[in-house]
Parts: C-alpha cells; structure tokens; sequence
C-alpha cells in the first residue's frame, strides 16, 4: 500500500491520496463479487440505473469523520453536530474527550 504521507507535502493532496486509497482497497474486496452482466461488455445499461443527486428537504451542508471516511451529513439548522465520525443530537448529550457522546462532567 503507498503510503500517502510520504513525499507529499500538501495537506489537501494527501487527503486526496488517502481517499483514493481507501476506494481502491473497497474495490478489491468486491472483486470476488463481480458479476459481468454489470459490465459495458456485459451488455449494461447505465441508463437503466440513473443515479440522482440527493438534494430534497435536508440537503448533506456539512461533512463528519476524518480522511478517508468523511461523509456529509445535514445540520438541520444546528440540530445535528458531529462529534469525531458520529452525528449526534446536542439535546440527546455532549462531544466529549476521544469523541464519545453522552453528558460530560467536567
């Protein structure tokens, strides 16, 4: 596995390296699931399956976790923060010390 903090000094490239190593790693673990007919020589139709982008009521305005599993995720008008790779609800209890949800005493 390449090793993204070597030899690159831009902290937004290797974000981006760490990101395309994660999906390269996803990937392959789906290889033994392959399955041709999803393939263009399979006879695919991409127009078939059109993905759509999620906009709706609650659009994603933020994103939550660290590189490379950030995900976005919608505040809800500062309803819903997040805490390390968790969404929580401020009135359900508190970010505390490693990113654990609950009510902290401090």
């Amino acid at each position: 596995m390449y090793n993204c903090n070597k030899n690159i000094e831009n902290q937004c490239a290797r974000n981006a390296c760490t990101c395309d190593g994660e999906l390269a790693l996803r990937l392959a673990e789906l290889a033994p699931v392959f399955n041709k007919k999803f393939s263009r020589a399979g006879g695919f139709d991409k127009k078939q399956c059109q993905w759509k982008l999620r906009t709706g009521p609650n659009p994603p305005d933020e994103c939550c976790g660290n590189y490379p599993n950030r995900f976005p995720y919608n505040t809800n008008f500062g309803d819903q923060q997040c805490c390390k790779d968790e969404v929580y609800r401020p009135n359900d209890g508190q970010c505390c010390v490693k990113g654990r949800v609950t009510f902290c005493s401090f």
